[in-house]
């Protein structure tokens, strides 16, 4: 256990990391998201045998910081909580892009909590794949779209309803490049995916795009850039 919990994967008795700080403060004895638990088989056996889901604690993978400062004579404390979905989980070569439920590769919801003078604010956002069927076996290889956008669309679908569902609104920021040959690909099968959902679903999604590579050259992204985002 103690070589488990190395590098990684996180618990905490007194707090549901599998959960956002609003779930977790507005439904009490709530139960672990099983998205984001990653003993939750171990945890189903046990249930099975006659357990009680009370004895069990929830184990996420991903990264929990914690800093406390003092802010005029007050403490803050600042939490950051990264969870790592269990679904299509990978390495990054072998595990890419959206499978039919609409679960997209390697995907990490974080959130960032701040407690100050009695108050809480909660700030969370997800990353994952480019939510579109390709594979790429490595960083040089050709990178392929194994279904085309039509295809793509009806699981393109499941993921964002399921994002919306929980968020209710959603920026989408697309960091990919628009050079790039490779991620040219990805940006055009995105961005049709992106407009036939809009177009389908009005009002709770709104896309971005933003060049992340070439806004990074040099070592840093300049703040008077941040108004040159393409957005529809």
């Amino acid at each position: 256990m103690a070589e488990l919990f190395k590098e990684g994967m996180y618990f905490s008795y007194t707090y549901d990391l599998t959960n956002t700080a609003k779930h977790f403060l507005t439904i009490p004895h709530a139960e672990p998201n099983k998205l984001y638990m990653w003993n939750r088989s171990i945890a189903r056996e046990l249930e099975e045998a006659g357990g009680k889901p009370r004895w069990t604690v929830a184990v996420i993978q991903g990264y929990v910081g914690v800093v406390e400062e003092e802010l005029k004579g007050s403490s803050m404390r600042l939490v950051l909580i990264s969870r790592r979905r269990t679904k299509k989980a990978g390495t990054r070569y072998n595990m890419r892009g959206i499978d039919d439920e609409g679960n997209v590769a390697n995907m990490v919801e974080t959130e960032q909590i701040l407690l100050y003078n009695n108050s809480l604010t909660s700030f969370i956002q997800v990353r994952g794949s480019v939510p579109v069927f390709w594979k790429q076996s490595g960083m040089t290889a050709e990178l392929e779209l194994t279904r085309t956008v039509e295809m793509a669309f009806p699981a393109f679908c499941k993921h964002f309803q399921e994002l919306v569902s929980v968020y209710r609104r959603v920026l989408v920021f697309n960091l990919l490049s628009a050079k790039k040959k490779q991620e040219v690909k990805l940006v055009k099968a995105f961005e049709a995916n992106v407009s036939a959902y809009e177009k389908k679903e009005q009002g709770n999604v709104r896309y971005c795009s933003f060049d992340f590579h070439s806004k990074h050259a040099g070592g840093s992204v300049r703040l008077r850039d941040k108004g040159r985002l393409r957005t529809r």
